[in-house]
């Protein structure tokens, strides 16, 4: 087959572009869900890209490698001028004179190495990205760093069409999600570079007396009792929480101004709704949260207690359910509506009997006091009030958990921003998008048998609804 026979043939099938271009064609080929690759006789089969090239009278075209080349210096020329720029305003450039030694980068290597990636402030980077949208066109400084990060094989235009945030701008708003408050910053994470991790887990327990590794006394000379690994895994892919932010055009012309509202907004609301899955997430499409998972233990309610209340009885339940070696790292989560009742709390003394009798003192330590504690304490571990829990009286109000039992993966450096003005044109407002890859699940897949005894332990403990 020869090129004007397969042109020939797909004309007959609708096409009438250019069939000397073969971006057009493979265009056209994709859009009618032909595959663009490979072409198919009774019995043969054709490269396309071969059968172009071996085209009879083929036309020499070289001023797309021409405008490429031109581009090519225009930024560089913008990436040096502007690196340069940076030296004289930090100093670098004091003193280089009289080293003859130095490692000197020029070009898109010192701009890659940027935090700010060449531009003047969030709110210059994200007015750029706006302009890439628009007849402004790409601007010179998104051009350069572009083509900074495309040159060290750094994702510069995501997946999404978006373009990578500059790492001091990106630090901004990752602060948020992964900080001190955040859920996320408490778990186990594994940083990727792909798309997604299979993690081996050993789930097996030190007091198993089958399956898994085990250890065995024997005699000196006496022939060793084999064991095998048992292992698990667990497959990650990451998933993609988005935040989509309106800006109106006032705030566009104010670049100073719309960095911080970008900064504020864009984490606080990817920082809850991250924290969200990693509490009650499906698994589809999202993280799988500690709240459907095979591992969460739920206690009952004490026979008779009131509806909507927590007692002593209650979290102390919750508190021996929880696996002793994770007790260390973990936190007691509580809806808001839970405080009053903590702070009423107290452990009544018991005869052996079991009949209480007066005594007994406050279980819950609140936040401040003398040593000015962020958080109040509960067992000696800190009480966090979140939105992510229940009101009080219904499961989930109340969760103690060991997050470092949580795994994580997360896409490295992978916030990635993007414009539309066409989403709310009517209102004068445009939206920006911001995407950050990230996935999670418990590392346990079920409770853990007790080596003597019923109760099952776990790294995550509720109670049970109080209606």
């Amino acid at each position: 087959m020869k090129w004007t026979d397969f042109i020939a043939q797909i004309k007959e099938a609708g096409f009438d572009g250019d069939g000397d271009n073969f971006d057009v064609v493979v265009k056209w080929l994709k859009k009618e869900r032909f595959d663009p690759d490979e072409v198919k006789t009774d019995d043969e089969t054709y490269n396309l890209r071969e059968l172009f090239d071996a085209r009879p009278g083929k036309k020499l075209d070289v001023t797309a490698a021409a405008t490429k080349a031109a581009e090519e210096a225009r930024i560089n020329d913008l990436v040096n001028q502007r690196m340069e720029e940076i030296n004289e305003e930090t100093g670098r450039n004091k003193g280089n004179k009289a080293h003859k030694h130095i490692n000197v980068k020029v070009g898109a290597d010192r701009l890659v190495e940027d935090p700010k990636g060449g531009f003047k402030s969030f709110g210059d980077f994200a007015n750029s990205v706006h302009g890439a949208h628009t007849r402004a066109g790409v601007s010179p400084e998104l051009a350069a760093w572009q083509k900074a990060l495309s040159t060290y094989s750094l994702e510069g235009v995501g997946a999404d069409g978006g373009y990578a945030v500059p790492p001091e701008w990106r630090a901004e708003i990752e602060k948020v999600v992964f900080g001190e408050d955040s859920l996320l910053s408490r778990c186990t994470q594994f940083p990727l570079a792909g798309n997604s991790i299979t993690l081996p887990l050993d789930v097996t327990t030190p007091w198993q007396t089958s399956g898994g590794v085990l250890a065995y006394w024997e005699g000196e000379a006496g022939a060793k009792t084999q064991s095998k690994v048992a292992l698990n895994t667990v497959d990650l892919r990451l998933r993609k929480c988005t935040v989509l932010c309106p800006v109106t055009d006032e705030l566009l012309e104010d670049a100073i101004a719309l960095g911080a509202f970008l900064n504020m907004t864009v984490g606080e609301k990817m920082d809850f709704k991250i924290g969200e899955a990693i509490i009650r997430g499906t698994g589809a499409g999202q993280p799988l949260g500690i709240l459907n998972s095979g591992s969460i233990i739920s206690v009952d309610k004490e026979t008779d207690q009131a509806a909507d209340t927590i007692c002593y009885s209650n979290v102390l339940k919750m508190w021996q359910r929880l696996y002793a070696p994770y007790r260390s790292d973990a936190v007691w989560l509580i809806n808001q509506d839970c405080e009053e009742q903590l702070h009423s709390m107290c452990n009544l003394c018991k005869t052996c009997a079991g009949t209480a009798v007066c005594g007994g003192g406050a279980v819950y330590v609140p936040a401040g006091g003398p040593n000015a504690m962020k958080w109040g304490m509960l067992f000696g571990r800190p009480v966090i009030p979140t939105q992510h829990c229940e009101t009080v009286g219904d499961t989930g109000d109340i969760i103690l958990a060991s997050f470092k039992q949580y795994i994580t993966a997360v896409k490295s450096g992978g916030l990635q921003s993007a414009t539309s003005i066409h989403l709310w044109f009517d209102q004068d407002v445009t939206a920006f998008r911001f995407v950050m890859r990230v996935d999670g699940q418990p590392k346990l897949l079920s409770a853990i048998s007790p080596r003597d005894g019923s109760n099952t332990m776990s790294a995550f403990v509720k109670l049970d609804a109080r209606g």
